[in-house]
């Protein structure tokens, strides 16, 4: 991308949060990938941000606009590390997501936030054997498989 400098200040990734540590339990990451411990964040959120744009990437089935719905920051808003703690926890509330991660960028002088979600796989299909007893279309409607 033309005249974008990756000013990433911390990936919060709550992969912590399926193994059950929840969101309590999240990890800063510096742009390097390396461990950065909370203070990583406090340095950018200090110089008071403005975000100029909020997006979403990753996202395959599910609408950009439902997961920026539940989000608090936005665009023309001040960039704030509790905030997007909180935005993050909606997202993965929303319960259709393994990970969940920001990104902030700087791009011709204008401060890009990032979500990034990663899908939970989905169920293809259903395939029931042995099945005496009931109904395929009972034990389907039981399901809500259509």
């Amino acid at each position: 991308m033309m005249g974008a400098k990756s000013t990433t200040f911390a990936i919060l990734a709550f992969a912590a949060t399926l193994m059950g540590a929840g969101p309590a339990g999240a990890q800063l990451i510096s742009p390097l990938g390396n461990p950065a411990g909370p203070p990583t964040a406090a340095p950018v959120a200090a110089k008071g941000i403005n975000i100029d744009g909020v997006k979403v990437d990753g996202n395959r089935r599910s609408e950009a606009d439902a997961i920026l719905g539940v989000v608090a920051s936005q665009a023309g808003t001040r960039l704030d590390r509790e905030r997007l703690r909180a935005d993050l926890r909606a997202i993965f509330q929303l319960g259709f997501y393994r990970d969940v991660q920001v990104d902030l960028t700087e791009v011709d002088g204008k401060w890009i936030l990032t979500f990034l979600v990663e899908e939970k796989p989905s169920v293809r299909r259903v395939r029931l054997e042995g099945n005496t007893e009931v109904d395929d279309d009972d034990i389907n409607d039981i399901l809500d498989i259509r």
